[in-house]
């Protein structure tokens, strides 16, 4: 496919892609970030740390730099894609746009189990954690509470989700700030065993097919950019 006559400013003519401008723009590039932000999680390896770290035999550095590479290249893609077809629906309008319509409706339901399936996990993750926090209370309960929070806050619009988006970002910082002093503090203390290598690599532990086992689980880590490749048409044209 040639990219080079596709359209790829916000003044582009979406009359071009079968269909016109609907949706009422109200985000900012900054909306857009802490979107994509959110939809990462940053403070999430907290969450898989002890499964990844136990699979890829204590390498769980090495893990998440190969998850990285290999999520930089997707992630360029989508830069790409989004300024030759910048309209929403993401790797759905990409595929359908660049490709055919077939491979554009198949990829459009396998982004969709995924939007499905991540936050199913995120929740759980987050009601087992807090399940041992406060054993008094089921799991159940918290799953029902999420689900319910972000009922609401999608409910509530697009501008309402940006505001209640900021909130959660500050609130995860403070968490990733807060682990941050303690580590820190930890090792100026000598708990652990200080600064090594083996985290990147240890050759008595080293075994290929467990670290990308690994790696499969901490990619998860590095989704984000593809959620905000969604909300393409609701960015403020300034």
């Amino acid at each position: 496919m040639d990219l080079k006559h596709t359209p790829s400013s916000s003044n582009t003519n979406l009359d071009e892609f079968g269909y016109q401008q609907e949706l009422k723009r109200t985000l900012s590039v900054k909306d857009l970030v802490i979107y994509g932000l959110i939809f990462m999680v940053p403070i999430a390896p907290m969450g898989i740390y002890g499964a990844v770290i136990s699979v890829s035999q204590g390498m769980i550095a090495l893990t998440y730099a190969i998850g990285m590479l290999a999520m930089f290249f997707p992630a360029l893609s989508y830069g790409q894609m989004s300024q030759a077809f910048p309209v929403a629906g993401s790797v759905y309008a990409y595929a359908k746009l660049g490709i055919n319509k077939s491979i554009g409706f198949l990829s459009g339901w396998m982004i969709i189990l995924d939007y499905i399936f991540v936050p199913a996990l995120l929740y759980i993750i987050a009601a087992n954690s807090l399940k041992s926090l406060l054993p008094t209370i089921p799991t159940w309960l918290w799953l029902v509470g999420f689900i319910a929070i972000n009922t609401l806050i999608n409910v509530g619009g697009i501008a309402f989700t940006a505001i209640a988006n900021r909130i959660f970002l500050i609130g995860e910082l403070i968490v990733l700030a807060f682990f941050i002093i303690l580590g820190s503090y930890g090792l100026m203390r000598g708990i652990g065993n200080g600064f090594t290598l083996k985290p990147f690599y240890d050759a008595s532990h080293f075994n290929l097919n467990f670290v990308m086992t690994a790696t499969s689980v901490a990619v998860l880590s590095f989704l984000g950019f593809d959620g905000i490749s969604t909300l393409a048409e609701e960015e403020a044209v300034t």
